[in-house]
């Protein structure tokens, strides 16, 4: 039986490069150099997210909940997004969570640090805020834009890559969850949209988005590894049936060998 906790349940307070901070009512925890433009943006619109939905120049991306794009303080762009529940009670709860443990923007902070430290390619996070409100909180992250990406879902069934891209693409794609698995890493939310794929002049690279759900166990069981590659395929499969395109039994195939390789060799 495994047994295991959220990565971040104390959140430390010497992470290497990040200042805590309180505006207003808002717990901040973010980049040193990035500290002040959430000040000013906070103070600005009240959230971050709001002030980033506000920017004219924001470019806005639909999913569970609208992500924008915006330019940040430095030569990057953010990906500013609010964290949101899913499931059947996503319509009541929506962006409410009980202040119950770590809450999940320094979750999703403290665990992309961990996963770096591993060599697991992740988004470096600019800033981690939690908005209290009684025993309730909202959340917000921004993180560093992936340039020349795609989520794995448009990859395998948009227009964008040909038969020899997508094989390219599950298999990185693969080669990430057997090292996440390897690490330790349970992803609740395992799907094609929470896989970046990052196009470069040779062989591309795979991010894991959406960690603040995630904890870490000494050890995953074979049982609980095959659930979250079930989920994952399920999420293939919503893709297929939407689309009406297919993923082969020769492409499903080379995954599985890819993932087997991971979650078999060293870190």
């Amino acid at each position: 039986m495994e047994s295991g906790q959220r990565l971040s349940v104390l959140l430390p307070d010497d992470l290497p490069g990040y200042r805590r901070e309180r505006i207003g009512k808002a717990q901040v925890v973010a980049r040193e150099e990035a500290l002040p433009f959430v000040h000013a943006a906070i103070e600005a619109a009240g959230t971050l997210y709001a002030y980033a939905a506000a920017r004219p120049e924001a470019e806005a991306i639909a999913g569970r909940g609208t992500v924008y794009v915006i330019p940040g303080p430095g030569s990057n762009r953010w990906v500013v997004r609010q964290l949101t529940h899913g499931g059947l009670l996503a319509p009541l709860t929506r962006d409410l969570f009980l202040r119950v443990g770590i809450p999940r923007p320094f979750n999703e902070l403290y665990l992309a640090l961990k996963l770096q430290d591993h060599g697991i390619a992740t988004p470096g996070i600019d800033a981690a805020v939690v908005y209290p409100s009684g025993p309730l909180y909202r959340g917000e992250v921004a993180r560093d834009e992936v340039p020349d990406a795609l989520d794995l879902a448009a990859c395998l069934f948009g227009e964008t890559c040909d038969a020899r891209q997508r094989l390219a693409a599950l298999g990185v794609s693969a080669r990430l969850l057997g090292s996440l698995h390897r690490a330790g890493v349970i992803h609740p939310d395992l799907n094609l949209r929470n896989v970046l794929i990052q196009w470069g002049e040779e062989t591309p690279r795979a991010y894991i988005l959406d960690l603040e759900k995630c904890r870490t166990v000494p050890q995953i069981s074979p049982r609980r590894q095959n659930a979250m590659l079930r989920r994952f395929r399920r999420s293939a499969r919503r893709f297929e049936e939407r689309t009406g395109k297919q993923l082969t039994s020769v492409e499903w195939d080379q995954f599985h060998v890819a993932y087997a390789e991971a979650l078999g060799s060293a870190m």
